[in-house]
């Protein structure tokens, strides 16, 4: 019997994903309608271009992206911006 002359990376393993951070996060869905999943998609592609080469933005990096924004503005995107959404509209 022969020992195995494959050598080992030292490279750690990558593995797919998210990486963990600190923080714990919980996993939502959420419906969203064909015309506003191509509005983050757009933003998608935005970010994409702003960040340049070597970013990898998929949509949920992108629907973090714009949550971040919209929950961080000022007082002045309160009420108008949810009424420009639609919220409050047929139950919602």
């Amino acid at each position: 019997m022969t020992k195995s002359t494959k050598k080992t990376s030292s490279r750690p393993v990558r593995r797919r994903g998210r990486p963990k951070t600190d923080r714990r996060t919980t996993s939502i869905g959420v419906r969203l309608d064909d015309e506003m999943i191509a509005q983050v998609d757009e933003f998608k592609t935005k970010l994409r271009r702003e960040l340049g080469a070597g970013w990898q933005i998929n949509r949920g990096d992108a629907i973090r992206a714009l949550l971040t924004r919209g929950l961080s503005c000022s007082g002045s995107c309160g009420t108008e911006a949810g009424q420009e959404a639609g919220v409050g509209e047929n139950g919602v």
